[in-house]
């Protein structure tokens, strides 16, 4: 039966808000994105940068107002107050990135530093009271399926990438294996160590760029091909960046796949914050393939390219995902009509369900379908 937050209420738990691109985005040699950076990519292409960061305002405020969704149907006028701070932050941001955009093109680089930074300020601050986060780490979960994904993607602009690591495992078992408890062992999980290192690369318009990359994982492995194993430790070092690690209180996991090999599955934090004390904590989901045979360890795409969002799978638009199972299909427009029905559905803040309602959701629904 497909639920609907009427009838079955579906809880997201989000972890984190969008800060534009800045609190989110880690790739080798380029370090956390910060306003110096947003300010010299959009001084190169100042067209590009107001597309990108117009659709960057409207996900991450989509994402507000899904968080103040929750309050349905239990509490409608603290929905409505809800939905009106979004919406008021959401215009206040959209006029900072117009300004940005004018001293964009005027090459105005001190008035576009402050704009970059007002637009962060703006949408961490409206998303954090309307989601009431606590930590911020870029990450939602789905209660339905306990399925994750990222809100946006945590790295720079590519359409691709490479992973390309090998390096050995050694077995952490600690009780000697016998005759009389071959048959036992056999069933059991045992306790891996592994060590890899290779490279991680990026593909965009400007070509392809790359960085060295060590991990060191512990985990469980089950002797049983089919079953799912447990990491406990697992430390990412990419060159000229902090190291990440586990992120405490996400499960991470090596899923068994068809192929005999694993998905390593992980949400990643930096291991030591950074300084500024203002700066938002932020992280990843990552979905990496790992194979193990007896000594050896292989993990990533073989070096081979793939789409950027099979490694770090993003969350679909918060409105076009209405039912919010990472998927946009038609359940999501049966549970939003059903919603739109009950008259509680107010997505531009004029205080009425209406056709405006209609339109914007059937618009970041087709745009989700590409259509």
């Amino acid at each position: 039966m497909h639920k609907t937050r009427n009838n079955s209420p579906i809880s997201i738990r989000t972890f984190s808000t969008i800060v534009i691109s800045a609190s989110t985005i880690f790739f080798g040699g380029t370090g956390c994105m910060t306003t110096e950076r947003v300010v010299e990519a959009s001084l190169a292409d100042c067209g590009k940068a107001y597309q990108e960061g117009r659709k960057k305002i409207r996900d991450a405020f989509d994402d507000a107002l899904s968080c103040c969704r929750n309050m349905l149907p239990g509490d409608p006028s603290g929905y409505a107050t809800c939905v009106q701070k979004v919406e008021q932050s959401r215009r206040f941001a959209q006029q900072s990135l117009n300004d940005a955009h004018q001293a964009c093109v005027d090459a105005n680089t001190e008035l576009l530093t402050a704009e970059v930074t007002a637009i962060f300020e703006v949408v961490d601050r409206a998303i954090k009271a309307a989601c009431e986060v606590i930590d911020v780490i870029s990450i939602v979960r789905s209660g339905d399926s306990d399925r994750m994904a990222n809100l946006t993607s945590p790295v720079l602009e590519y359409q691709a990438m490479a992973i390309d690591l090998n390096g050995t495992v050694t077995g952490l078992d600690t009780q000697p294996i016998t005759p009389q408890s071959l048959e036992t062992h056999q069933r059991s999980n045992r306790l891996i160590s592994a060590n890899m290192q290779g490279t991680i690369k990026g593909m965009n318009s400007e070509g392809i760029h790359d960085t060295s990359v060590q991990v060191r994982m512990v985990a469980t492995l089950p002797r049983n091909a089919r079953r799912h194993g447990t990491i406990h430790n697992f430390l990412l070092e990419l060159h000229g960046m902090p190291a990440m690690e586990i992120a405490e209180g996400f499960a991470s996991t090596l899923k068994a796949q068809d192929d005999g090999g694993h998905l390593i599955c992980a949400v990643l934090k930096p291991r030591i914050p950074f300084t500024d004390a203002d700066a938002p904590i932020f992280g990843c989901y990552v979905e990496i393939p790992i194979f193990i045979s007896g000594a050896r360890a292989r993990a990533g795409t073989s070096g081979a390219f793939v789409d950027t969002e099979s490694i770090m799978p993003v969350a679909p638009n918060a409105i076009a995902d209405w039912n919010r199972d990472f998927m946009v299909d038609l359940h999501d427009y049966e549970a939003f009509l059903q919603d739109f029905g009950i008259g509680l559905i107010d997505l531009n803040a004029d205080g009425v369900t209406d056709e405006r309602d209609l339109e914007i959701f059937e618009e970041r629904f087709n745009d989700e379908l590409g259509g």
